[in-house]
């Protein structure tokens, strides 16, 4: 997904995010928190300030540079955490068939596959469906998200 940030949209106020990028946020991956695209939106304004061309942010990037650190953390405060942690998901999968992401993580956490950070398993869901591991065939609120969408349900 790209955001096309226009001349207008470039504030300097931290909390006068344009809606291009505000949008997104309810289906942000794990891991990508509001803070942190207000924290990406008060780096552009202070680099670029005023501009008279478009300024495009490619959220992908952002969403895998944030993975990659809760990933390197995980793994340096418990090493192995990943290969455990997509071990297990794929075996829950074969057992219970198409699971919630939300399930699938508190189901590690009661095996003792437990992380620094529950945003860790964000980027094992995505390495295994990145190998077809696994697919989204759904979606469901969140329930440690108060209600709000973006829940996937996946699937061997």
């Amino acid at each position: 997904m790209e955001i096309s940030l226009k001349p207008q949209h470039m504030q300097r106020s931290l909390f006068d995010i344009p809606e291009e990028i505000t949008d997104w946020l309810p289906d942000a991956p794990v891991g990508l928190t509001v803070k942190d695209v207000r924290s990406l939106w008060d780096e552009l304004t202070a680099c670029h300030g005023a501009r008279t061309e478009p300024l495009t942010v490619t959220v992908n990037a952002v969403r895998d540079e944030h993975m990659a650190r809760v990933a390197d953390a995980a793994e340096a405060r418990h090493e192995g955490f990943a290969a455990a942690a997509a071990a297990f998901v794929l075996q829950y999968l074969d057992v219970h068939g198409p699971t919630a992401g939300e399930v699938l993580t508190l189901a590690c956490k009661t095996a003792g596959i437990t992380p620094h950070d529950d945003r860790a398993f964000g980027p094992v869901y995505m390495t295994l469906a990145r190998r077809g591991a696994i697919t989204k065939v759904g979606t469901v609120r969140r329930e440690r998200g108060h209600g709000t969408a973006g829940g996937n349900i996946w699937s061997r």
